[in-house]
């Protein structure tokens, strides 16, 4: 009798231990997915240390920057270029030289987000960043340049930074590549300015923030997110990034019914005329869009 007490005392116990053991796997096995997920980070992140770089303010009164030595104390888990950029949004630095700098960025901006890809860092910044008031504020600081003909023109450049609302939004949202409507506007096919702007984002990409200021914004495949980028300037005088013509006549016929066709129609006429025009790419990006029949009724062009 007590042998077979015994015995299932033993196989109870048995049973516990194994009950135990296949928790803790499943546990480790968890955690090991868990870890699979982890970001890459810097090799040198997680520890605390000081670097010296060199930053750039506004020079006080002046539209430009200056670079400022700084040490740069990089916290524990922090990424360095996270550390250059909050350093910067902390304002000016207390030294002998803060009376002739000012802040980079507007007061209670905040950082948003910092990512990276393909070697591009791209920072998203809050909406301080557009804070109108700098433009009173910019106004004020560029008083002193006086009414002579050098002065002015400093003074209205410093203006058009303030107010190049394109330049600006591709500040705040640095992966939003103009396109669209808003792309034929900077290469001069279009007869008006559109409003409101048009973006393109990689279909994966949260884009509530421009959404929330009245942007357009169409997604797009993450393998032709990059394909014909180009940078052009903003009728402020700012490169800003916009998909290429090719790109754009691609993009416009893919979406054609969102589009007045009187706008349409200028476009691809105008497009045609242009001497610098590259029908080698506009053939490349229709193949790669799988479009190349609609590019095709659309321009009357053989590939």
């Amino acid at each position: 009798m007590k042998r077979r007490q015994f015995l299932r005392a033993m196989a109870l116990f048995l049973f516990g231990c194994c009950i135990l053991l296949t928790g803790c796997t499943s546990r480790i096995i968890v955690e090991d997915r868990m870890q699979d997920n982890l970001p890459l980070l810097d090799p040198e992140d997680g520890v605390a240390r000081d670097i010296s770089v060199v930053l750039y303010y506004r020079l006080t009164g002046e539209a430009y920057l200056v670079p400022v030595t700084r040490n740069v104390s990089v916290r524990a888990n922090e990424r360095t270029e996270t550390a250059l950029i909050r350093t910067l949004l902390e304002g000016v630095p207390q030294q002998s030289l803060s009376g002739n700098v000012s802040a980079t960025f507007p007061e209670g901006t905040s950082l948003v987000e910092v990512s990276q890809d393909s070697g591009i860092i791209y920072v998203t910044l809050s909406k301080e960043f557009l804070n109108t008031s700098n433009v009173e504020a910019v106004r004020q600081a560029t008083s002193s340049y006086g009414n002579t003909p050098e002065g002015q023109q400093r003074a209205q450049q410093a203006i058009q930074l303030a107010t190049d609302e394109m330049y600006l939004l591709q500040a705040q949202f640095p992966k939003a590549v103009f396109s669209h409507e808003a792309a034929l506007y900077l290469h001069n096919l279009a007869e008006k300015e559109p409003l409101p702007f048009s973006v393109t984002v990689a279909a994966n990409y949260n884009s509530r923030g421009l959404v929330e200021k009245g942007v357009k914004v169409y997604y797009t495949k993450a393998d032709w997110y990059a394909m014909g980028i180009c940078l052009i300037s903003s009728n402020g005088g700012h490169f800003v990034r916009a998909y290429d013509m090719e790109r754009t006549i691609c993009d416009i016929i893919r979406k054609r019914s969102d589009m007045d066709s009187a706008a349409f129609n200028y476009a691809i006429r105008e497009y045609m005329k242009k001497k610098d025009k590259n029908l080698v790419n506009l053939s490349h990006y229709a193949s790669v869009m799988r479009m190349e029949k609609q590019v095709n009724e659309v321009m009357g062009v053989l590939f």
